[in-house]
């Protein structure tokens, strides 16, 4: 892409976000980069740019209908030789197609015309860490890390991590002295529509005589055509009277699933919908991935039935299994386990309604306004 910024865009500051999306890495990434991207251009008088690689999947093409700009980094693919499906630092530095080196080299290449203008570097990627920071901190004011699995070291002024309870110790020697940590669910980077500040409001809509209606939302991702695949099972129980089923327009198997909402009255579709917090609001359990889709759903009040996709899902999984607000089932367990489970809870208001209340407890939905508070600073 052939940038030629006008001076009245190089009086501005620049904010660069780095950041993949595919069919592998999932949506998730880009979704909460592009919930602070909005708050930062409202608050700021800054231009914001998202770099990010042109995997196949990428949805570079939503964060443009949100009037960033993109530059596209060259399409590349690691070789099945180099991943490495080890757990510990850079487990998933396949991700990044190239080594962190390569990867900053033409970043930079990219983004030289901003030099001597770049305020701030977002980073939300599971296969950057210190190697990447460093070889940027001369190119910018500051860094802002964003991370869930504390598993590499850090070189950034500031790291969100937004798990739920997560403690400094989570990054005790994988970040500077001077990192500012921003921790656990009050810093979830969700957009405005989560924002559950009416608390009470919410609370009421919950309180229906009658628990029928499930959402179905497994996020960017359809491994294995898994959302027909719970939907032909739940589609199957009486006491389910609708199924809300929210995809986006890239999801894998799309035809596949019209075709089955089409031959199953109570399933309605949602491809890509700018209203998923009112449809929570109208559904009285979800059944979906352990990504930040799980702190969306706290805010609205919604239990949920987490299936674990990914092993960087099952930490979160863990941690809302234990408070309360979800039941954890593995893939394998979906044809034995998926339609009992789901059953017990729609049948036990007491539970139910305990359930309720504690997601409340987990995410208020007013993350972002502490981050940009914290940034402004």
């Amino acid at each position: 892409m052939k940038i030629n910024p006008s001076n009245k865009t190089l009086q501005k500051k620049v904010v660069l976000f780095r950041v993949d999306s595919s069919k592998e890495i999932g949506y998730g990434h880009v979704m909460r980069c592009l919930a602070l991207a909005k708050a930062l251009a409202v608050s700021n008088n800054v231009k914001i740019i998202f770099v990010c690689r042109d995997f196949e999947g990428s949805i570079h093409h939503l964060i443009e209908s949100c009037d960033f700009q993109v530059i596209l980094l060259n399409q590349h693919m690691r070789s099945k030789s180099t991943i490495n499906l080890s757990k510990g630092p850079y487990a998933y530095s396949y991700r990044l197609a190239l080594p962190q080196e390569e990867d900053v080299k033409e970043f930079v290449d990219k983004t030289l015309v901003y030099k001597g203008f770049i305020e701030l570097i977002i980073t939300d990627h599971y296969a950057i860490g210190d190697v990447w920071h460093r070889l940027v901190a001369g190119y910018t004011k500051k860094i802002l890390a964003i991370d869930d699995l504390g598993d590499r070291a850090h070189f950034s002024d500031y790291l969100i991590d937004q798990t739920f309870n997560c403690n400094k110790s989570k990054y005790l020697n994988l970040v500077p002295s001077h990192t500012q940590l921003l921790l656990g669910t009050e810093y979830c980077l969700l957009r405005e529509e989560f924002n559950n500040s009416d608390e009470v409001k919410l609370l009421k809509v919950r309180k229906r005589s009658n628990l029928n209606t499930v959402l179905v939302m497994l996020g960017g991702t359809n491994p294995d055509n898994i959302v027909n695949k719970i939907i032909y099972l739940i589609s199957q129980m009486t006491i389910v009277k609708k199924i809300n089923i929210i995809v986006n327009e890239k999801v894998e198997y799309l035809s596949d699933i019209k075709a089955l909402c089409f031959n199953h009255k109570n399933a309605v579709l949602h491809i890509s919908p700018n209203n998923i917090a009112e449809i929570m609001q109208e559904s009285d359990i979800a059944i979906g991935a352990a990504g930040s889709a799980s702190w969306e759903r706290c805010t609205q009040g919604l239990p949920s039935i987490v299936i674990v996709l990914s092993e960087n899902q099952r930490e979160i999984s863990e941690v809302l299994e234990n408070a309360g607000v979800v039941k954890v089932l593995e893939l394998n367990q979906l044809h034995n386990k998926l339609k009992q489970t789901l059953l017990n809870w729609l049948n036990d208001k007491e539970e139910y309604y305990s359930s309720v209340k504690q997601c409340f407890n987990i995410c208020d939905g007013l993350g972002i306004s502490r981050v940009i508070k914290v940034l402004l600073k």
